[in-house]
């Protein structure tokens, strides 16, 4: 296809025009790609909604600032709202460079778009083809075969890439003809990058081999994002089977196929907008979890994510921190509250006339937070003697990995209160009279 502006104007009011009219958002990096996206959007016809554009800030570059500058004074030329938006990548989590960046700013995207808010990233048809050659090297399925969607669910909005349709030479020629001004990135030369490296390297080979390499493998893209629609579907209809509330049933999985067991995995995994386990990781929960004869102790994790079961129920949650259970910490003001961290909630005190803790205890008492260590006991109402910590939580159901990890409270050195769970008797209030009731607020699910 001759490449002419008229043609991306159309491509772009056409991935747009089944969504209707909303606000649009550009990630707007100020190089090539991102600046021939806000000019085309600035003047796409027809279009009298807001327009408005958001800079990622990553540090990573010596002259970020410098980028960050022009990003804005180019907006701020043409009368578009710029907002810089700093993210911090680690170096140290084992994950590359470039995937630390990638996720770090879509992570910064999706948090500032707005309800309705179409996102506009500049993504094209070369960058597609390399995106299809990385996926097949690290020998994904069809679901990384089908590489970047037009358009997908995003945040509060959505988020489409218009571009795809184009090379880069088209947009070089949009920019040229229209005398735009944008940076160079110095980092898209450096080999050590596999994207770099394909695009430097590889793709020229390919493509004074194959001239038509691109849109081949766009075909091939959208032929495997077609299957990927049909496996989906086939994992909706054995999740209505296994699926509870955000759980998988064990004896449901057992009765597919392995196959179909990958499948609605990888659905259920990806609809928790985890990230997604390697293949060997996939086979353990299978094999190690899912076909363990007794699942309390079965376990997979990977990155910050980790799948355990309880009975017939497969569980899919963040990764547990560890926490200090060796020492107990003073919790000086009940009334304020207390921070438990590491992703546990807090501790609060209400006021309550249906029970709870004898509020003269809190009062008077040296007043301790801490967790189980090996048995305790504690004697609540209605029972003769004291129980064992360990006996109320199997009777309560309380999963095995949570039992360690719910804060007791400590008065005086004896135990007082399990969380929100069970007040000892000695130290409750007598019955109609005023009481101060504990509630674990934002914990970590229990049972």
């Amino acid at each position: 296809m001759e490449f002419d502006s008229a043609g991306l104007y159309s491509a772009l009011a056409a991935a747009v025009a089944d969504i209707g009219q909303r606000d649009l958002c550009v990630a707007f990096s100020g190089g090539l790609d991102s600046s021939v996206l806000l000019h085309a959007a600035r003047n796409l016809p027809n279009w009298r909604r807001r327009l408005r554009a958001l800079h990622v800030h990553h540090g990573l570059l010596a002259d970020a600032d410098q980028w960050s500058q022009q990003a804005t004074a180019v907006c701020a030329e043409t009368g578009i709202e710029c907002a810089v938006v700093r993210v911090e990548v680690s170096r140290e989590s084992g994950e590359s460079i470039e995937e630390q960046a990638r996720m770090a700013r879509y992570a910064a995207l999706a948090e500032r778009l707005q309800a309705g808010e179409l996102l506009l990233t500049a993504q094209h048809g070369d960058d597609q083809l390399e995106t299809v050659l990385l996926q097949l090297f690290r020998g994904a399925g069809v679901a990384g075969l089908a590489a970047m969607p037009v358009v997908r669910r995003f945040g509060a909005g959505l988020h489409v890439r218009p571009l795809l349709g184009f090379a880069r030479a088209d947009l070089l020629r949009y920019a040229t003809e229209h005398r735009l001004r944008w940076q160079e990135d110095p980092s898209n030369e450096d080999q050590r990058f596999d994207r770099n490296f394909l695009r430097n390297t590889i793709v020229p080979l390919l493509r004074e081999r194959w001239p038509a390499v691109s849109p081949a493998v766009a075909r091939s893209a959208t032929n495997c994002a077609e299957a990927l629609r049909l496996v989906e579907e086939l994992a909706d209809l054995d999740a209505a089977e296994a699926g509870c509330a955000g759980e998988l049933s064990v004896a449901a999985l057992r009765r597919l196929s392995r196959p179909r067991q990958r499948n609605l995995l990888r659905r259920w995994i990806g609809s928790h907008a985890a990230r997604m386990p390697s293949a060997a990781r996939l086979n353990s929960i299978i094999d190690d979890v899912i076909g363990a004869v007794r699942g309390g102790a079965a376990l997979v994790r990977w990155g910050q994510t980790e799948v355990r079961r309880f009975g017939d129920r497969l569980l899919l949650m963040p990764r547990l921190a560890p926490i200090d259970s060796s020492t107990r910490r003073p919790w000086p003001d009940p009334a304020a509250g207390f921070d438990l961290g590491t992703a546990q909630g807090r501790l609060l005190c209400t006021v309550a006339d249906d029970g709870g803790l004898d509020p003269q205890w809190l009062d008077s008492g040296r007043v301790e937070v801490g967790y189980r260590v090996g048995g305790e006991r504690i004697r609540i109402s209605g029972k003769p003697h004291s129980t064992r910590l360990s006996r109320l939580f199997q009777e309560a159901g309380i999963f095995p990995w949570m039992r360690d990890r719910v804060p007791l409270v400590f008065i005086d050195g004896q135990l007082a209160a399990v969380a929100d769970l069970w007040v000892a008797e000695a130290f409750a209030a007598s019955p109609g009279a005023r009481a101060l009731a504990l509630q674990w607020h934002e914990r970590p699910p229990i049972r």
